[in-house]
């Protein structure tokens, strides 16, 4: 964590969470396909947490109304951002999400539109000038 952060029982503040992105740590770059038809698919949701994970571990408040995703369901999309972590020894492939990484496809599903929408530009001035 860099800058002020604080963590209390399994939340964490923080002025900032840098990733690392430098492109001398990397390799195979290959720019992303069919961002909008991704990001179309994606369903946000607004969900309470559960019982079951209320009693298993601290942090999840009941009767609070949440916004987020479904990992399961983004895992058929974008399987990349979706992760398997232990709850405890009775399960022990819980999902998890890492949502910063959809703001690439964002970005790319962004400039798809705009090259949509100028492309509809175009259109319309032309019929407009017949």
């Amino acid at each position: 964590l860099v800058g002020s952060e604080m963590c209390i029982r399994d939340r964490c503040h923080a002025t900032c969470f840098p990733t690392s992105s430098d492109i001398r740590f990397k390799k195979n770059i290959v720019p992303l396909e069919n961002a909008l038809e991704k990001v179309l698919a994606l369903r946000g949701v607004s969900y309470e947490w559960n019982e079951f994970i209320h009693s298993v571990r601290d942090g999840y408040e009941l009767n609070s109304p949440i916004i987020g995703m479904i990992a399961q369901e983004v895992a058929e999309i974008i399987p990349q951002i979706v992760g398997t972590w232990k709850l405890n020894d009775e399960l022990t492939d819980a999902k998890s999400l890492e949502y910063q990484r959809i703001v690439p496809y964002l970005v790319e599903a962004i400039k798809e539109q705009q090259k949509q929408i100028d492309q509809l530009k175009s259109d319309v001035k032309t019929l407009m000038n017949k």
